[in-house]
């Protein structure tokens, strides 16, 4: 571990884009009206998969054409998890919500960089002693640009120390190449982290094609 390195300083480096995840949260969960997506949150589907005696499973796909109202589906989804973290008082099934929004409409949110830095960002701030993992990783690199299998392999050491629920909006906002590579990212991570658990949205049936298979919703 590099010890005469800051947290700060480490943050700065492993995640230097510094994306406003909030304010896509908010913008999002600002378009909800009244009890919109209440109908989710209560659906069989929904509770059964965000169990958290319920570890791992299949991911929860969202489908539904552009305009149905998906980012704001995913919005309500994530403030029920930010809130039922909050609340939770038992160590032993205490979680992290982790959320990113794509855009097309943001180009400093839509690329893969952008929700690596935001996902290391998010689960630093909920486990500090992971600065460790970071360090390693700043020496090994001597500080250069960490690479993809660099922020998976960092990942995959992060989420092993929490239960996790990562929420992820707008797969179809990327382009065929950069899907394709979020695709293995999340399965690598799935595969090996069995207190992950996936939701995410996309127009397209086609994306992400390995991680839909039966659990999920149309709108």
């Amino acid at each position: 571990m590099l010890r005469s390195q800051s947290d700060a300083d480490l943050l700065r480096w492993i995640c230097p884009l510094n994306v406003m995840y909030r304010d896509a949260h908010e913008a999002a969960l600002g378009k909800r009206f009244g009890t919109t997506g209440a109908w989710l949150l209560r659906s069989a589907e929904y509770t059964r998969w965000v169990s958290v005696s319920d570890s791992g499973g299949q991911p929860f796909c969202l489908r539904g054409m552009s305009g149905a109202g998906k980012s704001v589906l995913c919005s309500v989804v994530v403030q029920d998890l930010l809130q039922r973290a909050a609340a939770e008082d038992d160590e032993q099934v205490k979680f992290v919500a982790c959320y990113f929004y794509f855009s097309m409409k943001d180009a400093t949110r839509n690329y893969l960089a952008a929700m690596y830095d935001t996902l290391v960002r998010q689960l630093l701030q909920s486990c500090r002693v992971g600065f460790a993992d970071v360090a390693d990783l700043a020496v090994r690199l001597n500080f250069g640009h960490p690479s993809r299998n660099d922020y998976a392999s960092l990942c995959k050491r992060l989420l092993s120390r929490r239960r996790v629920f990562l929420a992820v909006d707008g797969v179809d906002s990327l382009e065929c190449r950069e899907v394709e590579k979020l695709e293995a990212f999340l399965d690598e991570l799935l595969s090996s982290c069995l207190n992950l658990k996936l939701f995410f949205t996309t127009q397209v049936p086609s994306q992400l094609r390995k991680l839909h298979r039966q659990n999920g919703y149309d709108v």
